[in-house]
């Protein structure tokens, strides 16, 4: 995910590189940062926009 913060990301092509559904992969993924994968976009998103800016 982290190489395509910048592309349209949908939760079918990332499940599919790692082999699992969509709804067990964002349970998972949930349980394991306590955000959905949604969220988690956004805020990466959020950080690169802000560190352009701030360079």
């Amino acid at each position: 995910m982290e190489k395509h913060l910048l592309d349209d990301i949908l939760l079918e092509d990332i499940t599919e590189q790692v082999n699992a559904s969509v709804f067990h992969f964002q349970r998972l993924f949930a349980v394991l940062t306590d955000i959905s994968v949604a969220e988690y976009l956004r805020r990466r998103r959020l950080i690169l926009v802000i560190t352009y800016e701030l360079n």
